[in-house]
């Protein structure tokens, strides 16, 4: 090769092996910190450390639409799935559409799809009860007044007698029943809703080893972090490239030698 093509080259690639180094040092001193924060992350409890709550709604994915219904005093929510909570607590399968919730007889009185659950003050469940034979559409609403309970749905109003479990559709007008509507349940219920959900959420070092992966930023992340490796490799390449190829560096050892 050519003496001057060869140097155009050398510069070239010693010119490229600075600019990447900069590049990469930040990255790199952050992967060794990590690194050293892994390595010991028994030893410093990291893994019994919940790592910050800015960061625990990137593993749970979109927040939770919690519906709210408060019955008596307490707070009846669904998650808008299947899950039934009661002051933040959860009770268990509850099947939608979730038409609300009414104290009742001091009963919790639920409406879940085709079914009602009937629920203790103290959070227990006493019973469900299948209303899809007695109800030709799921109800839509549930309320009561001074002659009981109701249950509203697409075809009228239904009077609900618990204790013979019947269901009589109204052809009269209803007077002034008090249907449930959804509520703000307050930041304590919603934090209690969010961990019962959620549980404690990720340890610190689960986030430390997403984040030194790359895995925390989803497959972009993952990407960016195999770009970095071969980054490091044509850096470490380069380096030793240049290096060897240095004008007169064995020919100096070499002249040593001699003498």
């Amino acid at each position: 090769m050519p003496t001057r093509i060869f140097r155009q080259i050398r510069l070239f690639l010693l010119r490229w092996h600075r600019r990447l180094g900069v590049a990469v040092s930040l990255l790199l001193i952050w992967l060794a910190l990590s690194g050293i924060a892994l390595n010991h992350s028994f030893d410093w409890g990291l893994d019994q450390t919940t790592g910050p709550q800015i960061l625990q709604s990137v593993y749970r994915g979109d927040s939770i639409e919690f519906t709210s219904y408060k019955a008596g005093d307490m707070w009846v929510s669904h998650n808008g799935a299947s899950t039934l909570y009661v002051q933040g607590r959860e009770l268990g399968y509850c099947g939608t559409p979730f038409a609300g919730a009414v104290l009742f007889a001091g009963e919790l009185i639920a409406a879940c799809g085709d079914t009602l659950l009937l629920i203790t003050p103290a959070a227990e469940l006493i019973e469900a009860i299948d209303i899809g034979y007695d109800l030709e559409a799921a109800p839509t609403g549930i309320g009561i007044n001074t002659s009981g309970l109701w249950l509203k749905s697409d075809d009228g109003a239904y009077a609900v007698d618990l204790n013979s479990l019947t269901f009589t559709l109204s052809t009269e007008a209803v007077n002034a029943v008090d249907w449930a509507v959804p509520g703000r349940h307050g930041d304590t219920i919603h934090a209690a809703l969010e961990k019962a959900s959620f549980g404690k959420g990720v340890s610190l070092t689960q986030m430390l080893l997403d984040l030194h992966s790359g895995r925390f930023f989803g497959k972009l992340g993952t990407a960016g972090m195999d770009m970095v490796a071969v980054l490091l490799i044509l850096l470490a390449s380069s380096g030793v490239w240049v290096w060897t190829t240095k004008p007169g560096r064995f020919r100096r050892k070499h002249s040593r030698e001699k003498y």
